[in-house]
């Protein structure tokens, strides 16, 4: 039966039901798409991870000792949480300072005030200020350094903090994942290594369950 040999009522009724098909055909394959691509998220995660426990484990450059190398399963995380992973636009300081970070030895190191990252989470509004490591003046690299605390140092994590890594880009735009939150090398109990302590401003005044756990 041709579309126009319908009653006008059964005509509504069967494009309603197209639409409807459709939707669901739409829905289906959007969402097919989310769960494929969380998917690989938490696999490249996963990996991540894994390649880190080996790092830990088989490196001469780990920072466990040997005797701990020989007994180490595996570094303790929060659950992978979608949540923490948060679009952010880096404002950058139209005055660029220079700061005195102190470290877990009480020195101090010479770091560059770049930008600021602001962002939501659990309902609140955030704040992330991003540095630049200095050496004899001049900045080591393309990263910027993100350390911070947050509501589970000392209890499930590290009490000196925690840090991330974002590679530097053009657009400013990027991906604050704190899944990938990590543990500086003081927090595995090696007395040799010296590490900077995040400044009082990178406090987030909140639960941040996400990344690495404290080691012991």
């Amino acid at each position: 039966m041709e579309m126009k040999d319908c009653p006008q009522l059964l005509c509504r009724i069967f494009a309603s039901v197209i639409l409807f098909l459709f939707g669901i055909l739409v829905s289906n394959c959007i969402s097919e798409k989310v769960s494929e691509n969380q998917n690989s998220y938490f696999l490249e995660i996963s990996e991540y991870r894994q390649k880190k426990d080996n790092f830990i484990k088989t490196s001469n450059r780990s920072p466990l000792s040997e005797s701990d190398r020989i007994n180490f399963q595996n570094l303790s995380y929060f659950a992978i949480d979608g949540m923490y992973r948060i679009s952010v636009k880096l404002r950058k300081y139209a005055e660029l300072d220079t700061i005195q970070m102190f470290t877990s030895k009480g020195t101090k190191r010479r770091a560059l005030k770049y930008g600021f990252f602001n962002f939501t989470l659990h309902g609140k509004n955030h704040k992330l200020v991003a540095y630049k490591s200095l050496k004899n003046g001049s900045v080591q690299n393309d990263y910027l350094f993100l350390p911070f605390y947050d509501k589970t140092n000392g209890v499930e994590t590290y009490g000196g903090g925690r840090f991330l890594d974002l590679h530097e880009n053009k657009n400013n735009e990027y991906i604050l994942d704190f899944n990938l939150a990590y543990n500086p090398y003081c927090a595995y109990g090696n007395e040799n290594y010296i590490c900077p302590k995040p400044p009082e401003e990178n406090t987030i005044h909140a639960l941040i369950e996400a990344g690495e756990k404290k080691w012991k």
